[in-house]
């Protein structure tokens, strides 16, 4: 478990790309470039795939090497930079410090579209704060109750952001539940039924969502597809996952969870591979009306 969360990432990321096309447009290689910068190879690396925070001294060396100060670029990079030393809400809040992966958390923060697969456990951010607790309280016993309630608590402001129609950047979620994650026993009988119930309040609630958020321009809302047990078996459904999506044209991330860590995949290759595959995941599940009555059904045959 890390103890210090990730701050914003989508800075580093259009710092990174801009650095990259403007060293490969002079077709330069990284050690001739630090020699003509005085900025090390390796900081120039790190700069170049979105690690760590920019030093402001180097964008401003960068800026002068490539003359573009003054320019809408320049000022961007010299904007990006003081943005991502900023902390992030979620780097204050204790919760976070009990999170398997906090890039995770970063990303999520930041994403204008999440697309996950689930199993067998419902997404934390549909997650009740009764199952969360119960399912967090069964995976890590040795937490203490601070460490607990600290990570409910910061898990419930992470899905406020699916369920706050007036929040100034909505995620929108595109979800494949496995039908266990339905079925699957987490701390009680009546924790399952309030979870369900949620989940149905969640649906129920999207049409005003989505017409409230096209409103002000915005993109949000959840859509929510059950993938039956008796669905043909695929090599996506292994584990849970979820792709992440973002404006100013940055390329997304893909991120697998499993007993080991939250994995991050980030290379065009696997992000490509995880959108088909999340269609793939889609057209052999069930339609969304469809999916809200079979929740019901579980819920009426099992929890109540």
């Amino acid at each position: 478990m890390s103890t210090k969360a990730a701050g914003p990432v989508i800075p580093r990321r259009l710092i990174a790309r801009e650095l990259r096309q403007l060293r490969e447009h002079q077709q330069l290689r990284l050690e001739e470039l630090a020699e003509r910068t005085e900025v090390s190879t390796s900081t120039l690396s790190r700069l170049e795939n979105a690690q760590g925070t920019a030093n402001p001294l180097t964008i401003r060396a960068l800026i002068n090497y490539y003359q573009i100060s003054g320019t809408e670029l320049g000022d961007n990079l010299t904007s990006w930079a003081r943005a991502g030393r900023k902390p992030g809400w979620w780097t204050r809040d204790p919760g976070a410090e009990r999170e398997a992966n906090p890039s995770y958390v970063a990303y999520e923060a930041q994403a204008t579209v999440a697309k996950m697969y689930a199993t067998p456990f419902i997404p934390i951010l549909f997650q009740t704060d009764q199952y969360a607790r119960s399912l967090t309280a069964q995976l890590y016993p040795a937490w203490s109750n601070t460490e607990l309630e600290n990570t409910v608590r910061f898990r419930q402001r992470r899905r406020a952001r699916i369920l706050d129609s007036d929040s100034a950047t909505p995620l929108e979620v595109h979800a494949v539940l496995h039908e266990i994650t339905l079925k699957q026993l987490v701390g009680s009988k009546e924790v399952m039924r309030n979870q369900l119930i949620d989940l149905l309040r969640i649906l129920e609630a999207q049409e005003s969502v989505r017409k409230k958020q096209r409103r002000r321009g915005r993109r949000g809302g959840v859509t929510i597809r059950i993938l039956k047990e008796d669905a043909p078996p695929r090599v996506a459904m292994c584990c849970p996952w979820v792709l992440f999506e973002y404006g100013d044209g940055l390329d997304g991330v893909c991120f697998l969870d499993t007993h080991q860590g939250i994995l991050l995949h980030d290379d065009n290759q696997s992000v490509r591979r995880a959108a088909e595959d999340f269609e793939e995941l889609r057209k052999v599940s069930i339609g969304e009306g469809e999916s809200t009555d079979h929740i019901r059904k579980i819920l009426a045959e099992r929890y109540t």
